[in-house]
C-alpha cells in the first residue's frame, strides 16, 4: 500500500476480512478460495494468491449490500439457518461494463460470527462515509 514513500490517508488500512472469492472479476470465474478484502480511504482491493491484488476504486461502486447465497462451503441446511454473510459488489470496470463481485465471508468459522462481522464491515463503511464515495451517474 504504501509505494516506498510517506502513507497518505487516502492509502490507511482501515478493516480487512477474510473471504471466500467466488468471481466476479473478469478472467478470474468460479471459487477460487480463501481471499482478503481490505478497505481502505478512497478504495477497496481483493488478494489472494490464486488471483493476485485487484484494486477497485469507491468510484466505481454501483451497490454493496450483504445477501444470502449458496454457501461455498457450508451445507444447505446450516446454511439456510444463518443470517446472510455474502458481500455483493456491483461495479463498472474500464471498459464501463457492469460487473458484480461475489465474496462470502469467512472471518469466522462459526456462521453466526461471520454473519456479525459482515454487519461490522458495513457499519466500518458507514463509519468511514464510504457509501458517499460510490458511483453517481451523471444526471442529464
Amino acid at each position: 500500500m504504501n509505494n516506498g514513500g510517506t502513507s497518505s490517508h487516502a492509502d490507511t488500512l482501515i478493516g480487512q476480512w477474510k473471504v471466500i472469492y467466488m468471481g466476479g472479476i473478469p478472467g478470474y470465474y468460479g471459487i477460487k478460495g480463501r481471499s482478503y478484502i481490505s478497505l481502505l480511504h478512497e478504495g477497496f482491493y481483493i488478494t489472494s494468491n490464486q488471483i493476485g491484488m485487484h484494486y477497485f476504486s469507491y468510484g466505481q461502486v454501483l451497490n454493496w449490500n450483504i445477501v444470502k447465497e449458496r454457501s461455498a462451503f457450508a451445507t444447505a441446511s446450516s446454511n439456510a439457518s444463518f443470517g446472510p454473510r455474502h458481500i455483493r459488489i456491483e461495479y463498472i470496470d474500464a471498459q464501463g461494463a457492469k460487473n458484480v463481485i461475489l465474496l462470502e465471508m469467512v472471518q469466522s468459522v462459526f456462521l453466526p460470527k461471520s454473519a456479525k462481522h459482515c454487519q461490522i464491515m458495513m457499519a466500518t463503511m458507514a463509519q468511514h462515509g464510504i457509501f458517499g464515495k460510490f458511483y453517481h451517474a451523471p444526471q442529464h
